[in-house]
């Protein structure tokens, strides 16, 4: 998944605190930190799986809270956990070189207009954030399949 199609991918970065953060940084195949797996959960929606360090056990994409730029860390996968579950809505109509973007969104507060994007307070800033969908600081995220996936 990209954050700027052909700029910046979805990775995982400490924050300051050294914790595992979804943020974005400069796409590389062979960085594994970028490859991430989308599970479908029967309440609807995915499970955003992806590793910190190569060879380990994927965690889960964790909102950490619903307040405005809230972060999301890296955490133990718990069935049914809201705070781990996303939706993917396409954005219209689609764009003319036949890549779909898609907005993320929290299962636990896209009913409220958020999404997943990149703090807009904060120019160049890395880490993704629980923000507005009108202020999300990204078109949308892409998805590039990846073999062995």
């Amino acid at each position: 998944m990209t954050g700027e199609p052909t700029v910046n991918c979805l990775s995982i970065m400490n924050d300051d605190a050294l914790r595992p953060t979804l943020s974005q940084h400069v796409c590389d195949p062979e960085d594994q930190t970028q490859n991430f797996t989308l599970e479908s959960q029967r309440k609807g929606g995915h499970v955003l799986k992806g590793r910190a360090a190569p060879g380990e056990t994927p965690r889960c994409v964790t909102l950490d809270g619903g307040q405005d730029r809230a972060r999301l860390h890296l955490k133990q996968c718990f069935p049914g956990d809201e705070r781990q579950r996303f939706t993917f809505e396409p954005i219209a109509p689609p764009p003319v070189n036949g890549t779909a973007i898609f907005r993320m969104l929290p299962a636990q507060t896209h009913a409220n207009g958020m999404c997943v994007g990149m703090d807009p307070a904060k120019p160049g800033t890395v880490h993704a954030v629980h923000t507005s969908c009108f202020r999300a600081g990204v078109q949308g995220f892409t998805f590039t399949p990846v073999r062995g996936s």
